[in-house]
């Protein structure tokens, strides 16, 4: 089975808001003041994800795994691994590889660093502010559902990240690039399989937040 290891990313929003000189007639109607654009350097309020993080442990069974990617049951078979806190599965209906077996899923932390998390994530927004041509192909970052973590699409190399800035870790969600020289996997089968990692790791974040 093939390790994955991989850099990643972080960041938050401040509001500031504009104070006017005392030497200024406020009662002036033909006085505005500009809004300033958000700062950019404090921390989302977050839960507690020591278990998603720090302490992962893949689960044996998963009875909502299914339910939370909306795919059936069957769909889904857990490949053991060694690593206690890496998850390895096969989905199927989403192509085969080289191998003749469905996609391979896994997921896990990773290591980083606050300060790198938060890097990524403000370049991220920087890029989906900018209108980048890259959000065209899929990538992007969004902020999580729980709303104290991000989501980072990069289907070019088949991946998922959660970025957090109060964790020294990051977490990786890895489904495999597409294309023939890897599976067989077509261009609406990635895009769709984008969006079922984006639904897991939206599940994780709800499950392990404390």
């Amino acid at each position: 089975m093939k390790k994955i290891t991989i850099l990643v990313f972080a960041f938050t929003v401040l509001l500031g808001c504009n104070t006017e000189s005392k030497s200024k007639d406020t009662s002036d109607p033909t006085m505005e003041i500009a809004p300033q654009k958000p700062n950019t350097t404090s921390s989302l309020k977050s839960g507690d994800y020591t278990t998603l993080f720090e302490n992962y442990k893949c689960p044996i069974i998963d009875d909502n795994l299914a339910q939370a990617l909306e795919v059936s049951p069957d769909e889904l078979t857990q490949i053991q691994t060694n690593t206690a806190n890496l998850c390895v599965y096969q989905i199927q209906g989403f192509g085969k590889n080289k191998l003749n077996e469905p996609a391979q899923l896994s997921w896990g932390p990773i290591p980083s660093t606050k300060a790198a998390n938060k890097n990524e994530i403000q370049s991220g927004l920087k890029i989906k502010e900018d209108d980048a041509p890259s959000e065209l192909f899929g990538m992007g970052i969004s902020l999580a559902d729980t709303q104290d973590s991000y989501i980072y699409r990069q289907p070019h190399v088949g991946r998922v990240l959660i970025y957090n800035e109060n964790y020294d870790q990051a977490f990786l969600i890895s489904y495999g690039m597409s294309g023939s020289v890897y599976n067989d996997r077509t261009p609406e089968q990635h895009q769709e399989l984008t969006q079922k990692m984006v639904m897991l790791a939206n599940y994780l974040l709800k499950k392990h937040r404390k």
